[in-house]
């Protein structure tokens, strides 16, 4: 068991001074500045989807994707305070990414892209979201 999965219940309670508004206003920001005005954004390494959440709100399509199901369950659950517009979860690894269609920008936030280990699962995971972006999509990290 990762410590992501026994923790998942209280990680916003943890986490609850991490500044998603920040994090929001930082990659609308490098969007503009590369002039890509993403529809929809794959929000990489959601956790509990406090980004993807945040997202959704701001009129983005989200795919929020995790490794750990605990985290995305928790996701799920905070989504549905969505009326509409709820994001879409999807248990996966980075380096192992497969999502049904392309998407116009990539947010990978915090620290998630540390704990891919090993520099040929970073490549892969880099890769895998090279093929999921559109053409001139935006990966931030």
């Amino acid at each position: 068991m990762s410590a992501y999965e026994s923790l998942a219940a209280c990680y916003d309670e943890l986490t609850y001074d991490i500044p998603y508004e920040k994090i929001l206003t930082f990659f609308e920001r490098l969007c503009a500045r590369e002039h890509v005005q993403p529809h929809s954004v794959l929000d990489l390494a959601c956790g509990t989807g406090s980004l993807s959440v945040l997202l959704a709100k701001h009129g983005y399509r989200v795919l929020g994707v995790d490794r750990s199901e605990e985290m995305l369950t928790v996701a799920a659950e905070k989504a549905m305070e969505l009326e509409e517009n709820q994001p879409f979860f999807v248990a996966q690894p980075m380096q192992r990414l497969k999502i049904p269609e392309p998407v116009d920008a990539c947010v990978c936030a915090l620290d998630s892209i540390n704990y891919v280990t090993k520099p040929q699962d970073v490549q892969k995971a880099f890769r895998r979201v090279y093929e999921s972006l559109r053409p001139g999509g935006l990966f931030v990290f």
